[in-house]
């Protein structure tokens, strides 16, 4: 075996595997490594103080390739940065002992990292047992699998989750020494914490292809979210987010918009991002880049001034601590400060202050009501975590009613602080009537799948309500749950605008749907109700910004444009839970399917219907009916919608003002007195003419005429619209501000 400085020839992989008690594994780990098609690597195996006989196998390696050290044991961490220092290619793979890489691993991941700007690239694992054979338990390979391929996707997936495989990484060595390497103090979360800090100064990239095989057998460190795993987790993040590094991100975020523009756009998408993390910590810096979004998107000189000068000094900041060491490198005499999440914040505290108000991305915009079914005739261990939800929202100052059976023990049980959920009867007739009572955005939690929770769970959704799925048990796996279906649950993941888990195997099946998943760990039970109350705030926080889908209608032949349009718009609002649909409107299958369109729009995420009946109104029903958000833009085939900026300005005033029906976004086209403009193909032969003065309390609907209508959904449910209306765009939206008025809505136009 060579020494660790041997030879000068700088080799183009080195490959990292770090061993402690891995003897039955060890030796495939190395062989897998040493079997690559690219064969100029060096193999670095550091043995982390074994107890085991893993030198003993070690030693009958002969392979010039292989250098084999040891050390008392030191932990995960200080091995890699081990490996790290003496590493000599330019990119590094760290392998642990018991998991495998494929023959083409290297090869492949090398030929991606030539793109321009790479500093990392991932691939897709195969989550095998410990005798490598296909695992049972879908759920670990599911949180592995992801859609996401480049920065766009990867970024925000990443801030919510670490569902990066961390053998699937081929990182550049000088960038990983520059920001640190591994923090020694991470147990679980280190190459979580290593990933942040990378990808805020380079770009990934992630192949869509199995190149590692990583054994699951039972011992593995992240097989689960625990609370301290969860914090390790938060203290990742909030040190990546840190001054100095913000500026990164947002870049990060922006993509390829650039201007001013890229600037609002990042700053939304990264605040979003932080908001969805659940992570208490970042809410102020959330709130702050909203501010400054809104600030630039008015485009005021001072605005910009301010902005530029606080950006210098955070550069400077930012470089003065590049040129220290890294901070968790300091001695033991120096102790880390403690990071202090801020103090709930009620929604009471909203009404009675502004200020805070202002503090809190989206203001007095979260959700209003809260329904939470109680898993009690199905589950008790589901009903008590439903009940101790409910009563921690209602804690946080929230309206909630917890939904059950009243005889029924778990029902009435609860947190012990003095706020309680109101209790209801869960019986259909009380839950619409609970629904139809609310007056401002209502939220449905439904901890179970069962038939009768998901039956509510789409007339919520029908009538403009938010739905979030809790799954806290593997109901697949229950003996004598005759009412659970697959099916079933399948449906209500689908419909659901949020989804979380109590575990990282009980989130496989979500994330195996392309969600993103929310981490909720159930609280031990000495951790009392501050635990639960952290859970509320990460809900509260999660459901703060409404879902918003974009709804086009186009003309048979338009499918391709108007699927990559709305990808498009998704991908420019970063902020918004949005989500996307084509209706195709006069088109059968024969008419509208040549060429792979199902296909092309699910893989651009883009919801893609076919509406037999001819008109705008037709297709627009049609699409409320297969779609659900909070609030809906109606925008024709082949537009990308409002600017970023717009949107979130019309989705603001609906949450914020419960009698306005809907938003006018987007200028007119002039045209002259008594004459119309005729949109070209993609247009849906609407009829654009110049608005009239806006007028308050005015009759005429033409004022929203060349516009995009965004509407809230329960303002549309509560306006009972009809099926059929009219074909043209214009009169379309016409015919809907009237409708919209005549149920007590009002409806107004943004102002440029």
């Amino acid at each position: 075996m060579s020494a660790a400085d041997g030879g000068t020839r700088v080799p183009r992989a080195s490959i990292i595997v770090p061993s402690y008690d891995h003897g039955p594994f060890v030796l495939g780990a190395v062989r897998s490594a040493l079997d690559q098609t690219e064969p100029d690597v060096e193999v670095l195996v550091i043995d982390d103080g074994s107890t085991d006989d893993s030198m003993a196998r070690l030693a009958t390696i002969d392979d010039p390739r292989v250098t084999v050290l040891q050390h008392p044991n030191r932990g995960l961490s200080r091995t890699l940065n081990r490996g790290l220092a003496l590493a000599r290619a330019p990119w590094v793979k760290f392998l642990p002992s018991d998991d495998m890489l494929a023959p083409t691993c290297i090869e492949r991941e090398l030929a991606a990292a030539r793109a321009p700007g790479t500093g990392v690239v991932f691939c897709l694992p195969e989550v095998v047992d410990a005798y490598g054979h296909p695992l049972e338990d879908p759920a670990p390979q599911a949180w592995f699998d992801t859609a996401a391929q480049d920065d766009r996707s990867i970024l925000p997936g990443l801030v919510e989750r670490n569902f990066l495989c961390a053998p699937g990484a081929l990182f550049d060595r000088e960038l990983a020494r520059e920001v640190g390497g591994f923090d020694p103090d991470m147990k679980v979360a280190q190459d979580y914490d290593l990933w942040l800090r990378l990808l805020a100064l380079r770009r990934a990239v992630l192949l869509p292809e199995r190149l590692v095989r990583v054994r699951w057998h039972g011992s593995n460190q992240s097989a689960v979210a625990t609370p301290s795993t969860e914090a390790e987790r938060a203290r990742a993040l909030l040190r990546a987010v840190a001054p100095g590094t913000r500026d990164a991100w947002i870049r990060r975020f922006a993509g390829e918009t650039g201007g001013r523009r890229g600037e609002v756009v990042g700053r939304r998408a990264f605040a979003g991002a932080l908001l969805r993390s659940g992570v208490p910590g970042v809410r102020p810096l959330a709130a702050e880049l909203e501010r400054e979004a809104d600030a630039l998107a008015r485009g005021g000189a001072r605005a910009r001034f301010a902005h530029a000068l606080d950006a210098g000094l955070r550069g400077a900041v930012g470089l003065l601590r590049r040129r220290l060491r890294p901070r968790w490198m300091r001695s033991a005499a120096d102790p880390r400060p403690a990071t202090v999440p801020p103090a709930a914040i009620r929604s009471s505290d909203l009404d009675r202050r502004p200020e805070i108000a202002a503090a809190v991305p989206g203001g007095t915009a979260g959700v209003s009501h809260w329904i939470v079914l109680d898993a009690a005739p199905v589950a008790e261990d589901g009903a008590s975590r439903a009940a101790r939800l409910a009563d921690a929202l209602a804690s946080r100052g929230a309206s909630v009613a917890l939904a059950g059976d009243p005889g029924a023990a778990s029902f009435e049980a609860g947190g012990d602080g003095s706020a309680r959920a109101r209790r209801i009867p869960g019986s259909t007739s009380s839950l619409r009537a609970e629904l139809e009572a609310s007056t401002g955005r209502t939220c449905v939690l439904v901890g179970a799948p069962h038939p009768s929770a998901v039956a509510f769970a789409r007339e919520a959704r029908a009538a403009g309500a938010r739905v979030f799925y809790d799954r806290a048990r593997a109901w697949e796996a229950e003996p004598g749950l005759s009412w659970h279906d697959p099916d079933q649950e399948r449906a209500l993941v689908a419909l659901a605008d949020d989804v979380s888990a109590a575990s990282r195997p009980l989130a496989g099946p979500l994330s195996a749907a392309g969600r993103v998943v929310h981490l909720l760990p159930r609280p031990q039970e000495e951790e009392g109700d501050r635990a639960w109350g952290a859970l509320a705030d990460s809900l509260l926080e999660a459901t703060r910004r409404p879902t918003v889908t974009m709804i086009a209608v186009a003309r048979p032949g338009e499918e391709v444009r108007s699927v990559a349009a709305l990808a498009a718009a998704a991908a420019r609002h970063g902020g918004i839970a949005l989500r996307t649909q084509v209706v195709v409107e006069s088109a059968t299958l024969d008419a509208a399917g040549g060429g792979d369109h199902d296909g092309m729009a699910e893989r651009a995420r883009v919801g893609l219907v076919r509406c037999p009946v001819a008109g705008t109104w037709a297709a627009r029903a049609l699409g409320l009916k297969t779609t659900g958000s909070e609030v809906v833009a109606f925008v024709a085939g082949g537009e990308a919608g409002p600017a970023p900026g717009d949107l979130d300005r019309a989705v603001d005033e609906l949450v914020a003002d419960g009698g306005l029906g809907a938003v006018a976004v987007g200028p007119a086209v002039p045209a002259r007195a008594g004459e119309a403009a005729v949109a070209g193909r993609g247009g849906a032969d609407r009829a654009v003419a110049a608005p009239p003065p806006l007028e308050p309390g005015r009759d005429r609907p033409d004022f929203v005429d060349g516009a995009t209508l965004v509407c809230s959904r329960r303002a549309l449910a509560r306006a009972h619209l009809a099926d059929a209306g009219p074909a043209d765009r214009s009169e379309a939206d016409r015919t809907l501000v009237l409708a919209l008025r005549a149920a007590g809505f009002r409806v107004r136009r943004l102002a440029p």
